[in-house]
């Protein structure tokens, strides 16, 4: 393998090195202690094959960053470490974005092993349904992903859409020809990791329904 083949994203050092240790001697690996420097690490470094994340880190957002990630690197192998007591994953988020889901309660020999079978090529399976956790609403970091992502004008864009207007009557909101408005809803498509305006609609349902004014 080739210089810099993985990637170990997790908000704290002592943990990263801990996950490190547990990978091959000739294994190199890239640290990243939260989302723009994981993006920074994927855009900079093509070789890289695989990406350890830990659910928690600061900035991802959760699905939403996960997803953009799936979109835009799709060659690199993503492993996501979550807690099996206090995280919650989508099933369908699960079964299209990523090739493993280890829990971090596991000891050092299970994560071993859950880690060998992502790098040797199988897949680890993630949860068969959504693991039971309180309630999680959106947060700061989620705001912050998309106020990193997206320009002023697509989350007005995005907003629009989300209460069910066309591209047209977009354009007619905001002043623009229809033709800009759709290179708009495309380029939300592109950043949000989603395919079509239901899937959009939802992210902005899930990150700006309790936002400050600021957002609206």
């Amino acid at each position: 393998m080739s210089a810099f083949d993985i990637i170990i994203a997790h908000g704290d050092a002592l943990a990263r090195a801990h996950l490190e240790s547990l990978l091959p001697d000739d294994m190199i690996v890239e640290h990243a202690g939260n989302f723009d420097e994981l993006l920074s690490a994927m855009r900079d470094r093509p070789n890289v094959r695989f990406a350890v994340i830990d659910w928690s880190l600061p900035g991802l957002a959760d699905e939403v960053g996960l997803n953009y990630l799936a979109g835009h690197f799709p060659g690199v192998s993503i492993t996501l470490l979550y807690s099996m007591f206090t995280d919650v994953i989508d099933d369908n988020l699960a079964a299209d974005s990523i090739t493993g889901c280890i829990p971090k309660e596991y000891d050092d020999a299970k994560l071993r092993e859950a880690l060998a079978i992502v790098l040797g090529g199988g897949v680890y399976p993630c949860p068969l349904r959504s693991i039971t956790a309180p309630e999680v609403t959106a947060d700061l970091h989620q705001h912050n992903f998309l106020e990193h992502e997206l320009t002023a004008r697509q989350v007005e864009v995005l907003r629009l859409l989300a209460q069910g207007h066309s591209n047209r009557e977009i354009a007619q909101q905001l002043d623009i020809s229809e033709g800009t408005a759709k290179v708009h809803v495309n380029a939300l498509f592109r950043s949000l990791g989603v395919h079509n305006r239901v899937s959009a609609a939802a992210v902005y349902n899930k990150l700006f329904k309790e936002q400050s004014p600021a957002w609206r």
